[in-house]
């Protein structure tokens, strides 16, 4: 506040002073007069001081960013000075994924100015290669060919199985086991023979 600005308001803290005056004793007026002597005279307001110290600790403190939630995963946040919000201008996130599922954006999100994320995140569930079907056979899965599904190879009457009968979608994005294939009950027979 302005000297200028403060002079407007001799006239008003004057009244205000000569009403606390009669009801405060010797001492207290005194103290009342250098008060405004000193708030008067010297163009300072504690009272702005104080409203910018406070609105500078809010700015800091106060959460800015919406809060992050990461489906099928998490974010472990750092703020700028250990404030206790986790979302305050300039928190830094490190996000990662749950097992069988995978991050698609940046690894990292800072809350920034624009009171927005630096990015946006996504855990997306991994999956495997599309199996392939076995000649005069097949397969069923459960949950298709998504991260911990299962698939049963079957043959055709006639044929036999060679390879894994059952597979399962890794977290590596791979199947389980050998490839199934189907062959005719009588060339199995004859390919056992042959081993022997």
């Amino acid at each position: 506040m302005s000297t200028f600005a403060a002079v407007q308001y001799v006239p008003q803290l004057i009244k205000k002073a000569k009403e606390l005056l009669i009801a405060l004793p010797v001492l207290e007026t005194f103290e009342v007069f250098f008060s405004l002597f000193c708030i008067v005279g010297s163009g300072y307001s504690p009272l702005e001081d104080d409203e910018d110290v406070y609105a500078r600790n809010r700015y800091k403190e106060t959460p800015w960013c919406s809060p992050i939630k990461v489906k099928h995963g998490y974010a472990n946040c750092r703020t700028p000075q250990g404030e206790y919000y986790k979302n305050v201008l300039g928190t830094r996130c490190d996000i990662r994924c749950q097992k069988g599922y995978e991050l698609h954006g940046p690894q990292q999100l800072i809350c920034q100015s624009s009171k927005r994320w630096s990015g946006k995140v996504l855990c997306k569930q991994k999956r495997c290669p599309t199996l392939s079907m076995p000649t005069n056979g097949g397969f069923k899965c459960l949950d298709g060919a998504y991260f911990g599904s299962r698939c049963e190879y079957y043959c055709s009457p006639g044929y036999q199985l060679k390879g894994d009968r059952i597979v399962t979608c890794m977290d590596n994005k791979v199947w389980s086991g050998r490839p199934a294939s189907c062959v005719g009950y009588l060339l199995h027979m004859v390919l056992i023979a042959s081993r022997k």
